[in-house]
């Protein structure tokens, strides 16, 4: 759950969390337990944990599917090519012509046109990689049960940390030279919204909001829209919110009942959300 929202984490509270938000799916749908989404124009991807639903499982099932622009799969599961299979696969992000996702402990890489795997790229004591971002030519890489933001320079395959103590971080997005994650809390108790400074890797807390927060996009105002799942382990309605980032001031944006919102995008005036729990994309006018 990017988590929660979308992490991977093998933690037990978290695996008894999931199990107990919703069952397997029991007859595949074209999304199994959508994690996160990124847009190219009128076509996207959106990764898929699998049919159980579990973040740390190495069961070979997890996988990325083409969506369109209102959310409906064109092509599912579209990657990995056989062979090169794909475990719980969460945040995705596109840089350079490549697709890449976070799977447990490994970054991959893969042609968006062909699913053809093109690199590997595995951060040193990483077990539940989460959401990524691209930042200039580099990629912003949140370890939730690490608490810690990385930054990977796909040409060299270096990995620096950027940032630490962020318990359960999530969903992360850069605006210039900084960049903010959100969290769902070591133990999916809950977390914070985080200011990050790019260069120096100082931290700073964004308001007093809290929540068991998943994903984090930029509105064309350069306001945060994040998703919050609200509870865990319970049929429980999430959340999405607006907030200002300069403030952390939050309001709720209309939207449908959804259970699970995890690692949102905004493409254009549309903000696509993968619900988890329900096992489709939503798409709501961008708020």
């Amino acid at each position: 759950m990017r988590f929660t929202l979308a992490a991977a984490a093998p933690v037990p509270a978290l695996a008894a969390a999931l199990v107990a938000a919703g069952p397997a799916v029991a007859d595949a749908p074209a999304l199994a337990h959508p994690e996160s989404v990124v847009m190219a124009g009128e076509q996207g991807f959106v990764s898929n944990l699998g049919q159980a639903l579990d973040t740390s499982t190495r069961d070979g099932d997890g996988f990325i599917a083409r969506i369109g622009p209102q959310g409906e799969v064109l092509d599912g599961p579209a990657i990995p090519q056989p062979g090169t299979p794909l475990d719980s696969p969460k945040g995705l992000a596109l840089l350079g012509g490549r697709l890449y996702v976070a799977d447990i402990d490994r970054i991959v890489a893969f042609d968006p046109t062909t699913g053809r795997q093109l690199a590997e790229y595995r951060p040193e004591g990483a077990r539940s990689l989460n959401d990524l971002a691209p930042a200039g030519e580099r990629l912003l890489v949140t370890d939730f049960e690490a608490g810690r933001v990385l930054s990977l320079d796909p040409g060299s395959g270096r990995f620096d940390v950027i940032a630490s103590g962020i318990g359960g971080a999530n969903g992360v997005v850069a605006d210039g030279d900084r960049a903010y994650v959100v969290a769902t809390g070591a133990q999916l108790e809950g977390g914070v919204l985080t200011r990050i400074d790019l260069t120096s890797g100082a931290t700073t807390p964004v308001g007093d909001i809290h929540g068991r927060f998943d994903g984090v996009a930029l509105a064309a105002d350069g306001a945060l829209i994040v998703s919050d799942w609200v509870a865990m382990g319970t049929p429980t309605p999430g959340r999405i919110l607006r907030v200002d980032p300069a403030t952390g001031a939050a309001e709720p944006v209309a939207a449908p009942a959804m259970q699970g919102p995890a690692d949102l995008a905004r493409s254009g005036d549309r903000l696509l959300v993968p619900v988890m729990l329900e096992h489709r994309v939503a798409v709501l006018p961008a708020p």
